[in-house]
């Protein structure tokens, strides 16, 4: 089991979104080491599946660190102006009753 990466007991069934979620604890954990190569499978419903080899590269290079409080305001900021968006849509397109 210390070749496999397994975070069920912490998130429960996530499907497909298992893969870049275990992706990136092992590598904040330290268990995946430049050339390293990866299997990534997933599998879905009505008898999906995907599977991918691929070659750890590494994190990519980040100019700077997300700032998570400005991230989360913009998003509800954005959030905000689309709800206000449908609903000024909705006074301008009723839809019609039959």
């Amino acid at each position: 089991m210390d070749k496999f990466m397994v975070n069920l007991d912490k998130y429960g069934n996530t499907s497909t979104a298992s893969i870049p979620m275990a992706t990136v604890e092992a590598a904040e954990q330290g268990k995946l080491k430049r050339g390293d190569k990866i299997v990534m499978v997933g599998f879905g419903a009505g008898l999906t599946w995907c599977a991918a080899v691929i070659t750890w590269t590494g994190p990519l290079p980040m100019e700077r660190k997300p700032n998570l409080k400005r991230e989360k305001t913009f998003a509800r900021f954005r959030s905000f102006v689309r709800r206000a968006v449908r609903r000024v849509e909705g006074f301008l397109n009723p839809k019609e009753l039959d």
